[in-house]
């Protein structure tokens, strides 16, 4: 997904991934079949998710901050992963 693409081997690791995580399975079709998935964000975007990203990781308490970036990492590397990347 770096490359600026999700192929399938990483789209079928979101499949699985999401709903072990408490994400619907038409919640996962939806993010997958939009085009904010599909195309990169533009910069502007980028920037706003960026920074709201920071701002809503600062309301957490450190050690749920931290447990919460860790996630994410995981579920990154998997799918990353998944298409030989990493």
């Amino acid at each position: 997904w770096a490359d600026g693409q999700a192929d399938e081997r990483e789209q079928e690791a979101i499949r699985r991934a999401l709903p072990q995580k408490g994400v619907s399975q038409d919640a996962v079709a939806c993010f997958i079949s939009h085009s904010l998935f599909r195309d990169p964000p533009s910069k502007d975007l980028w920037d706003l998710w960026e920074s709201f990203s920071v701002s809503f990781l600062d309301s957490f308490p450190p050690q749920d901050r931290d447990s919460l970036i860790r996630e994410i990492v995981e579920l990154c590397d998997l799918v990353a992963r998944s298409s030989g990347g990493v």
